[in-house]
């Protein structure tokens, strides 16, 4: 379809030119869930604001002056004095009505639905903290988010829906990475009402300012605040791409609250975090004084060019609905839009919930009561024993180190002298709506627990907690704990070593056990294995093929794995082959994930750049593996951001062989930051493809190892989270 305004071809179906927001007239609308990115709602900046020298800047409302009526101008109309008192009423009724349809105009000259002085219990205005970050740049997510909002389906006589836009170097829509600006939405789309220079959506007076405006212009009945960009679980949230390093913490979004007109005696009705890990017990009491309801995720959260999140949620959304009706529709909307970007959306972890802020103090006490009574230097080997098979949101290689809340208490109330029962009515009248595809291990809530990140970041962690009002027993508790796991404070540590291990070798060489000492099995936490290749040509180099957690610990004392034809080996058209390099991840007690990671050319390049740094998780599908979502990397520290990306939107994937120099001089292995990686590096490209589907053109086969000398290494984590490193055993004739 292309615009007659300016030549830009667009989706057919779309509503407005993605070039320059022009209404395209004389079209099929489409239908509420189907939004494409190129149709985003935009009106050219129809109102043009001048910038402002401060996004505190009041609205000055204009005087109105009332009509008077002079009666020596009032020429004869023949009717007599009743007629006459009859008209001069309707008259001066018509002027009454005018006058007040005026001010009211006037008085409020960014509002064209709600006065303050009005009933409002049927009104809402949504406020939009849309910090786009790399999100946007990286992956176009902001912008199709705003453009799933359609005009049509929302009650613009009820509602106001308000955009703070800022925080990404790139946009692709009609918002400008120069400047912050608020946009409403009306009839013909997103419009801007305000412009400001470009300010750091990272700090708290940002936000602040944007709820001082929204309460000042749009006063409704229900306010509520979405907040859009990345989550750092108990660090916080909103990280602009223009100010690196810094962040929104809790201390500061209590601020934020505090300095707006939210407070304990006129709360907003809900926040709901649009970003990653905000789903903490810290995260909701720091919102407590300054909400009614918190809607956040204990995991990471995922989104792609085509997201709809925000349509699914305010589309349709009822002017008068409740906090707590508003909110499980935001998590309704967010599993919709995944089941909608995802290959294999239930194997992808969910978890999204709904607190009632009203009861967290007292869940909060509760769960204070539980942790503090348990004496951790008596009970260490057992927490740690505990903490390192609980699932890890984010993943176990990440420093965010939070837990489930409700299943951290689970696993530890034999070891506390008080009765959980108090704890689980406070918990279930705190969680009111949740959605989790893993209902073992979350439960809506998570909570820091310091275990597998790094010691320094361990310790600014549980030093956050200073600045906050609460949980100070808990910080106890995890100081404690985390003086353990640095190895301070416990007297019944034993040396480990690998002296007094042997090695079982069973079935062909296809499965392993390990048998761990005496001392071992009293200072054992968790391990994994690692599967290698040795290369045949540089014999000092061994080629990495599956690294693993999956190690059954069932059997006291003995790790074991069972390689089988569980690998993944990649075919190309001259049935050339190689191993893929996969991390299986188990998630949970019995779920396991394969994940690949390597490089993906994209077919838009000219959107989001040609090459992308990803992974990309394997699924068994029918007997054989496939791609799934591939999830890109960020371009600040190649983190994974949950950007998502359908493997069919690539040209090409590049597998590498990896290679390291894993021995030391002495012969043992070295740890891992210490492997030597060869100046090059050989691998399989495949591309080219044809199809909708690309699965149907790669050929991806389980198989077992090959001819070749292949090695296992097993690396053992103690109850400090110290890694030991086996001998390589040899497997395989």
């Amino acid at each position: 379809m292309i615009c007659p305004k300016c030549n830009k071809e667009n989706f057919e179906g779309s509503i407005f030119c993605s070039g320059c927001g022009n209404r395209l007239e004389n079209i099929q609308h489409p239908v509420a869930n189907r939004v494409d990115l190129t149709s985003m709602p935009t009106t050219n900046n129809v109102v043009q604001q001048q910038p402002v020298t401060s996004v505190q800047q009041v609205v000055n409302v204009q005087p109105v002056v009332q009509p008077t009526v002079n009666p020596q101008q009032t020429q004869s109309s023949g009717l007599d004095n009743k007629q006459k008192g009859i008209i001069l009423g309707l008259l001066g009724l018509f002027v009454v009505l005018l006058i007040v349809a005026v001010v009211f105009k006037v008085g409020n000259k960014n509002s064209s639905i709600i006065a303050k002085n009005s009933s409002k219990e049927a009104t809402r205005t949504i406020m939009i903290y849309l910090d786009g970050t790399n999100l946007e740049s990286n992956g176009g997510i902001a912008s199709a988010e705003l453009a799933a909002i359609n005009p049509e389906k929302v009650d613009l006589n009820t509602t106001n829906v308000l955009v703070y836009t800022g925080g990404t170097k790139k946009w692709y829509n009609y918002i400008k990475n120069t400047e912050n600006a608020i946009y409403k939405l009306t009839s013909n789309g997103f419009e801007k009402i305000e412009t400001y220079e470009k300010l750091n959506m990272s700090d708290p007076a940002t936000l602040t300012s944007f709820l001082k405006y929204s309460y000042d212009n749009f006063n409704a009945g229900h306010m509520d605040l979405v907040l859009f960009d990345h989550g750092g679980a108990t660090l916080g949230a909103i990280s602009d791409d223009f100010y690196n390093n810094d962040i929104i913490t809790l201390e500061e979004f209590k601020k934020a609250l505090k300095d707006s007109p939210f407070n304990e005696n006129n709360k907003l009705e809900l926040i709901a975090f649009r970003t990653c890990l905000n789903g903490t017990i810290e995260n909701a009491n720091t919102f407590a004084d300054s909400a009614e309801y918190l809607v956040a995720s204990e995991e990471v959260t995922y989104g792609r060019g085509d997201s709809n999140v925000l349509g699914y949620f305010i589309n349709d959304l009822s002017s008068s609905a409740s906090g707590l009706e508003v909110g499980e529709k935001f998590i309704d909307a967010y599993i919709k839009n995944m089941e909608k970007i995802c290959y294999f959306p239930d194997q992808t972890l969910i978890t999204y919930a709904v607190m009632d802020l009203s009861n967290v103090r007292r869940l909060t006490s509760e769960f204070e009561k539980i942790m503090s009574s348990i004496d951790v230097k008596q009970n260490y080997s057992t927490l740690s024993k505990i903490r390192s098979g609980m699932l890890q949101f984010a993943g176990d290689e990440t420093s965010f180190d939070t837990v489930d809340m409700y299943d951290l208490v689970q696993k530890t109330k034999l070891l506390s002298s008080v009765d959980t029962t108090e704890f689980d009515k406070a918990f279930k009248d705190t969680v009111v709506y949740y959605y989790t595809n893993n209902k073992e291990e979350t439960n809506g809530i998570s909570v820091y627990m310091p275990y597998k990140g790094k010691k320094t970041t361990r310790s600014a962690l549980i030093k956050l907690y200073d600045s906050l009002d609460f949980m100070s027993d808990y910080k106890k508790f995890i100081t404690t704990f985390n003086d353990a796991l640095n190895g301070t404070g416990i007297e019944y540590q034993k040396p480990f070593s690998f002296t007094n291990s042997t090695q079982v070798l069973v079935d062909n060489g296809e499965e392993l056990t390990l048998e761990l000492s005496d001392d071992q099995k009293d200072n054992y936490a968790n391990a994994k294995y690692v599967l290698f290749k040795r290369d045949k040509d540089k014999p000092a180099y061994y080629e990495l093929v599956l690294t693993s957690d999956d190690v059954d610990t069932s059997e006291p004392g003995k790790l074991k794995t069972k390689i089988g034809n569980s690998l993944i080996k990649l075919y190309d058209e001259e049935n050339n082959s190689m191993y893929l390099p996969i991390d299986r991840v188990k998630q949970g007690e019995s779920d396991i994930k394969d994940v690949y990671s390597g490089i993906f050319y994209n077919k838009n390049a000219g959107d989001f750049g040609q090459m992308d740094t990803a992974k990309a998780s394997m699924y068994n599908k029918d007997g054989r593996p496939v791609f799934g979502d591939v999830i890109i990397s960020g371009d600040r520290d190649q983190r994974y951001d949950g950007i998502v990306r359908n493997v069919n939107d690539y040209t090409s994937i590049e597998v590498l062989r990896h290679k390291y120099k894993i021995l030391g001089s002495d012969g043992n292995v070295l740890p891992v930051d210490e492997w030597e990686v060869p100046a090059t590096r050989t691998g399989l490209s495949i591309g080219n493809f044809k199809t909708d589907d690309v699965n149907s053109e790669i050929d991806l086969r389980y198989e077992g190892i090959d001819d070749g000398d292949w090695y296992v290494l097993f690396i053992v984590f103690d109850m400090n989270q110290v890694a030991h490193y086996d001998k390589l055993i040899k497997v395989g004739e």
